[in-house]
């Protein structure tokens, strides 16, 4: 790949939660409920800021299971409660060299007692560098969705 292409994913999962969709939302929006599952497989959230607003920022930092922290900052662009979030942000490589850009959607629809969650996540690697990592997003949001569907499983 040359400096001037740029690795680009599109991801989309659609998943049904048994959760009403206040929760699911809260889940998303609010930083204590974050840190719980806001992680693929193996990591862990150590430090997590959100001010669900348009134009609030969030800053998450995610664990390694090497113990490497990576930044995921960014802000809320649209904020619809309880049924939409958008969301641009740029995830930094455990030495804080941004990486990858990424435009995240979260609709979620009230399907009865149960939400229907569907998540579109377009990310573009910011350098040669971030290949790997933007071409891993399908696995990594397919585990940390699996991480909010435990998440939600417990009482929250």
């Amino acid at each position: 790949m040359s400096a001037v292409e740029a690795t680009e994913v599109l991801v989309e999962i659609t998943r049904t939660f048994a959760v009403p969709r206040e929760q699911v939302f809260r889940a998303w929006t609010e930083a204590a409920r974050l840190m719980q599952w806001f992680a693929p497989k193996g990591f862990a959230v150590v430090s997590c800021d959100a001010a669900p607003g348009a134009g609030g920022a969030f800053r998450v930092c995610l664990r390694s299971p090497q113990g490497l922290d990576y930044w995921v900052r960014g802000t809320y662009r649209e904020v619809e409660a309880p049924e939409r979030l958008l969301l641009a942000c740029i995830a930094e490589d455990h030495a804080g060299v941004p990486r990858l850009e990424e435009r995240v959607e979260v609709r979620l629809e009230a399907r009865g007692d149960a939400t229907e969650l569907h998540l579109r996540a377009s990310a573009r690697a910011l350098n040669p560098e971030a290949d790997a990592m933007v071409r891993a997003m399908p696995g990594v949001w397919a585990q940390t969705i699996d991480a909010l569907s435990k998440h939600l499983l417990r009482k929250t």
